[in-house]
């Protein structure tokens, strides 16, 4: 956990990671602007990937630690999740309202609503903000977040090309009732109603 005042920290982006620190001033100067999102999305991306350990906290000298008696837990992935949340009897990890019957070593999260699974294991299923869309994915996916990510705007790019939300909105199917995108060994599958359409 890291506590600092933002200037100082800046200004240890500037002595330690000045590539990083030239892009967050460039982000800085935007911000409050109209050009806010279009700096952040053209600057933030390319932004140099390295930690704060490495690149700063390891090299600093101006770093004071403070020990403490406390819980730490640096869940990175959805597998990880076990580590805040009690296994039950069948390896389900639970961290919501879960109703299971027959399932087996599935990972559910969700803050508002029931998710129900009925026959399936090894799955991580995730309720977002979005009231139409969810995550389900393969256990065994849960660290490969970057083929995830592809494989998502894969996804979108097809929707996208073949105008389905056209076909939505010219249809008046304004509750759609069965609509998902599903990734499985870098195939991208769109399904709507009772349609089937894979590339």
């Amino acid at each position: 956990m890291f506590v600092w005042k933002a200037s100082v920290i800046l200004e240890q982006f500037k002595e330690f990671l000045p590539e990083v620190y030239a892009c967050l001033v460039k982000i800085g100067d935007a911000m409050g602007t109209d050009s806010e999102m279009e700096a952040i999305n053209e600057i933030y991306p390319v932004i140099p990937s390295i930690s704060i350990d490495y690149g700063i906290m390891e090299k600093s000298d101006i770093v004071k630690v403070i020990s403490a008696d406390m819980g730490w837990s640096d869940v990175g992935s959805w597998d990880n999740l076990g580590v805040l949340h009690d296994t039950d009897a069948n390896g389900n990890i639970v961290a919501g309202n879960h109703l299971a019957i027959d399932t087996k070593d599935c990972i559910t999260y969700s803050k508002k609503r029931l998710i129900t699974t009925i026959g399936v294991d090894n799955l991580i299923i995730v309720e977002t903000e979005d009231p139409d869309a969810g995550i389900i994915i393969e256990l065994k996916y849960a660290q490969t977040s970057s083929e995830m990510e592809k494989a998502c705007e894969k996804a979108v790019a097809q929707i996208k090309d073949r105008r389905y939300a056209d076909y939505l909105k010219n249809d008046e199917r304004n509750n759609i009732l069965y609509y998902g995108i599903a990734f499985c060994r870098k195939r991208c599958k769109v399904v709507i109603g009772k349609q089937d359409v894979e590339e």
